[in-house]
C-alpha cells in the first residue's frame, strides 16, 4: 500500500461536535507490479480500493484518521491479512511496504449481465 486517505463523501455532521463526521469513505492506494518485476521495473501503476468508514476525524485527506466497523469490508480485509487476533489494532501503516499476491480476472459481463 502506498498511502491511505479519508473523504467526506456520504458523511454527515455530528451535532455539537466538529472534530469528526459520521460515515465517509476510506481510499487505500496500492502500487501494483503487473509484470512481476518485484519493483525492478520503472513503471508504477497505482490503483485504489474504497471502503466505508464508521467515523472520520479531522483533518480529512491524506493519512486521515478514521474508525471502521469490524464487519465492514475494511475489517474483513484486515482479518484476511492479519488473522482475527492481529486485526484488532491494525492500522493502514501495517499494510505499507508489504507484498501481496492477488488473483484478478477479466470482467466478462456488465451490471445488466450482458
Amino acid at each position: 500500500m502506498v498511502f491511505c486517505e479519508t473523504s467526506t463523501r456520504n458523511a454527515k455532521k455530528v451535532p455539537g461536535d466538529s472534530s469528526h463526521m459520521k460515515g465517509g469513505k476510506i481510499y487505500a492506494h496500492f502500487s501494483i507490479d503487473p509484470l512481476n518485476n518485484a519493483g525492478l521495473g520503472n513503471e508504477e501503476i497505482i490503483v485504489f480500493m474504497s471502503f466505508n468508514a464508521k467515523t472520520i476525524k479531522r483533518p480529512f485527506g491524506r493519512n486521515g484518521k478514521f474508525t471502521a466497523a469490524r464487519r465492514g469490508n475494511y475489517g474483513k480485509l484486515l482479518r484476511r491479512f492479519f488473522g482475527i487476533a492481529g486485526s484488532t489494532g491494525a492500522t493502514p501503516n501495517d499494510l505499507k511496504d508489504k507484498l501481496f499476491i492477488v488473483r484478478v480476472r477479466t470482467v466478462e459481463e456488465d451490471e445488466k449481465q450482458r
